[in-house]
């Protein structure tokens, strides 16, 4: 089991699913307050995004070419 905090893409304005994951992975990424970190089993995990140090809840980041892949 491993400790799971969850991130979704950042949009300024409010929009539906459709347009908030639209070209997602050029954009940036928050993480995402409203899902609370949980325990995932390590198998059911494709992605990873390493941390950084000095990371807090209301970082922004945004996928390198290298993960994109």
């Amino acid at each position: 089991m491993v400790h799971v905090q969850w991130w979704v893409p950042f949009k300024k304005e409010t929009c539906n699913d459709a347009k908030l994951y639209r070209g997602c992975w050029e954009g940036k990424w928050k993480c995402n307050l409203s899902n609370p970190m949980q325990w995932v089993d390590i198998d059911s995990i494709a992605f990873s995004f390493p941390t950084r140090k000095n990371t807090t809840m209301n970082n922004i980041i945004t996928i390198s070419d290298v993960h994109v892949g």
